[in-house]
């Protein structure tokens, strides 16, 4: 599929109007193809860096559980590059992301890990 049209699709498929775990979970499936000419797609990140930042605290959480299932089966370096692909849309240096993966979690982030804990995953 040529990247324009891939793009145009992801953007359709994670827009505003789709709910979260919709959207999310057509991304899992999607992210089950070919993961190295993915990666290379940067429009496609664009698109899901997008996404991400467009969601409220309640969809980012019903989100996360469909795109972490996503990104599981990734290698950690294919894991490494799809953070330096959102962090790039994002504004972010590619070494400070590299830093920051590789530092441990601070109270806050284990207390955010900790409270998807009482989240009611059931009707996702």
């Amino acid at each position: 599929m040529p990247t324009e049209d891939l793009a145009r699709e992801v953007s359709r498929r994670l827009s505003p109007g789709t709910p979260a775990d919709l959207g999310a979970g057509w991304f899992e499936g999607l992210s089950k193809r070919n993961r190295a000419a993915l990666l290379a797609r940067q429009p496609l990140w664009v698109e899901l860096a997008t996404y991400v930042q467009s969601l409220d605290d309640e969809q980012f959480k019903r989100a996360i559980v469909f795109l972490r299932r996503a990104f599981g089966p990734f290698a950690p370096h294919q894991k490494r590059q799809v953070c330096e692909n959102l962090a790039e849309h994002w504004g972010v240096n590619a070494d400070a992301a590299k830093e920051a993966l590789a530092a441990p979690l601070s109270e806050a982030e284990e207390k955010k890990l900790a409270d998807l804990g009482d989240f009611d995953f059931d009707d996702v």
